[in-house]
C-alpha cells in the first residue's frame, strides 16, 4: 500500500451545516481559501464530527453542540437527510442520517463500507446512536467484524482534528 492510498482522496457531503452539497477531491496538502461565510469552518468541523463518530462519542458530541438540528443544512425544516461518503485508497465509507425529533439526536439511516475490488456494500449496524464501525460486532463482512483497527480509516482521515 502506498502512502497516497492511505490518505483521504475524496469526500462527498450533503446537508451538513452550511454545505448543501459538496464533492471534493483531496491531495496530500490542501488549502482552503474563501470569503467570510463561505463554509471553510464548517468543512473543517466535518472532520471533528467524523472523529467523534469514529470514537463512539457522536451522540454526546451532538448533544453538547446543541442537538441534531444544528448539523443539518439550514436546520431540519429545510433538510431531512445528511450524507457523507469518504474514499481512502481502496476503502470507502458511507453514512446517512436523519433527525430524531423526539430527542434532537441523529438516526443512522444507512451505514456501510466498500472496497474498490467489489461492487458490494458491507453494511454496518449502528447501536444506540453510535457507528457500527466502533464495535465492529455487527457487519455484513467478516473482514469488517474482525478488523482490529476498524477505526483506522477515521483516525487517518480525522487526524487533522488533533490540531484544534
Amino acid at each position: 500500500m502506498t502512502e497516497k492510498s492511505r490518505n483521504l482522496q475524496q469526500i462527498e457531503v450533503k446537508g451538513f451545516k452550511s454545505i448543501a452539497e459538496l464533492k471534493l477531491s483531496l491531495e496530500n496538502i490542501n488549502i482552503l481559501i474563501g470569503a467570510n461565510g463561505a463554509g471553510k469552518t464548517n468543512l473543517i468541523s466535518l472532520f471533528t464530527f467524523l472523529s467523534h463518530l469514529s470514537q463512539g462519542k457522536l451522540r454526546n458530541y451532538v448533544e453538547t453542540e446543541g442537538g441534531a438540528e444544528r448539523f443539518f443544512h439550514f436546520g431540519t425544516k429545510h433538510t431531512d437527510r445528511m450524507m457523507f461518503d469518504l474514499s481512502v485508497g481502496m476503502n470507502g465509507y458511507h453514512v446517512e442520517f436523519s433527525p430524531n425529533f423526539d430527542d434532537d439526536s441523529l438516526v443512522f439511516n444507512q451505514e456501510y463500507c466498500t472496497i474498490t475490488t467489489s461492487h458490494r456494500e458491507f453494511n454496518l449496524y449502528p447501536k444506540k446512536g453510535e457507528s457500527g464501525f466502533v464495535s465492529g460486532e455487527s457487519a455484513d463482512s467478516h473482514a469488517v467484524k474482525s478488523y482490529s483497527d476498524a477505526s483506522h480509516l477515521f483516525h487517518t482521515v480525522c487526524g487533522v482534528c488533533q490540531f484544534f
